[in-house]
């Protein structure tokens, strides 16, 4: 199972469905490119983070600047873990390699889906109608007298009746 696509425009949405899609191979070509770009990426990262030039990683490493060019390279496909891990160590960094479970995977692939639905909000009436219907039942119930008076008023009345 893929990890969810990330897209920063439906543009890039648009062409991943229309070109990849569901189909068991391309999905798996993908996984690999994005992988091989997330660790070019990282290499990249690390080194201009360390203000280093490919140069003197590559001298710290122990290797030419054209292999750590090749390294920072999205479409290198041979990066080695050995190489991974002497990068890290110049860069006082350490490799780690996760194995997210498939499921895992699957149940964030339904969170892009939820929030891309629209979201319908109920629309207030307008207060003005309610707000006059409001005062004027107020003003029909209100009296001069105290409450207790108009209390007693009301209820004397309905004895009589």
């Amino acid at each position: 199972m893929p990890r969810p696509p990330r897209f920063k425009s439906d543009g890039l949405k648009y062409l991943h469905d229309r070109f990849i899609g569901d189909d068991p191979e391309r999905v798996a070509s993908y996984e690999k490119a994005l992988a091989n770009a997330d660790i070019a990426q990282a290499i990249y990262d690390l080194r201009t983070e360390a203000k280093w030039t490919q140069t003197e990683l590559a001298k710290r490493v122990g290797t030419t600047p054209s292999v750590i060019s090749r390294l920072e390279d999205a479409d290198y496909d041979g990066h080695s873990l050995s190489m991974l891990r002497r990068i890290a160590t110049a860069l006082g960094r350490r490799v780690e390699i996760r194995f997210p479970r498939l499921e895992a995977i699957a149940e964030l692939q339904a969170i892009p889906e939820a929030l891309s639905r629209p979201v319908v909000t109920a629309q207030p009436k307008p207060l003005t109608n309610s707000l006059k219907a409001t005062k004027a039942a107020d003003k029909s119930h209100q009296s001069d007298e105290p409450p207790m008076r108009r209390k007693a008023k009301s209820s004397s009345s309905e004895s009589t009746c």
